[in-house]
């Protein structure tokens, strides 16, 4: 077995770590380490028909989950996906998973911690100049402009994850499908972001405050996510 959970002391070690509050548990690997065959077969049925490459990326983040689930105390079973095409994950767990071609990254929290969540890994690499008018809105530039200089030639690409994390995070509650144009990021202190959206966004999950986002640009990868945590109140006086 090459993969496991990371321990405390581990995923202060990990990109995503940096990402997401201490009831969170995250794990990470490289995609090629995966093993498909140690999936449940209901899981294999979902990519028996799939490349190489998408088999080991999709065992890569169904065997990090399944690992997590169970550090959280669920009972074991297969994570299959959605008519979506999107995790269905058990009921009182929150998770999200995501992966480039060299990093998985899969988050898990207990729903009474977490409310939303959503990761986004990416190559560190500029975003090609094809794709940016489909991504990034003339508030998403200005946004770029202002980041440090040593971060704005892969600012495109930024954008790019951070609506992403935001994507996943949000949509299982609203199910509301968001064009990249219909959301624009702005950037703060501390490698933090936040996201706004011009469509409304209805069923918000139950929080105690505005969606948390965050980044870190490590080695040949970036990582975003965003988090909201649960409100506690709601399920004490419910």
């Amino acid at each position: 077995m090459r993969y496991r959970v990371l321990t405390p002391g581990e995923q202060d070690m990990s990109t995503s770590r940096l990402l997401f509050p201490a009831c969170v548990r995250v794990a990470e690997m490289n995609p090629s380490d995966a093993e498909p065959s140690r999936l449940h077969p209901a899981e294999q049925g979902q990519i028996d028909r799939a490349a190489p490459g998408r088999r080991r990326e999709y065992a890569a983040g169904r065997l990090l989950a399944h690992s997590l689930l169970g550090s959280l105390g669920a009972a074991a079973a297969p994570l299959l996906n959605g008519p979506d095409r999107a995790p269905a994950w058990p009921a009182g767990y929150v998770g999200s998973i995501s992966h480039c071609p060299t990093l998985c990254a899969v988050v898990v929290a207990s729903g009474s911690d977490i409310c939303a969540i959503g990761v986004d890994v990416e190559p560190a690499l500029a975003l090609g100049a094809d794709i940016e008018p489909l991504v990034l809105t003339a508030r998403d530039r200005h946004s770029i402009a202002r980041l440090p200089p040593r971060i704005r030639p892969l600012g495109g690409r930024l954008v790019f994850s951070a609506k992403e994390a935001f994507y996943k995070a949000l949509y299982p509650t609203t199910g509301v499908f968001l064009d990249f144009t219909q959301a624009w990021v702005t950037f703060g202190a501390e490698e933090s972001f936040i996201v706004a959206t011009s469509a409304p966004l209805p069923r918000l999950p139950a929080s105690s405050g505005p969606p948390v986002g965050r980044y870190c640009i490590e080695g040949p990868h970036l990582v975003t996510g965003m988090f909201m945590q649960a409100d506690r109140s709601s399920a004490v006086h419910g």
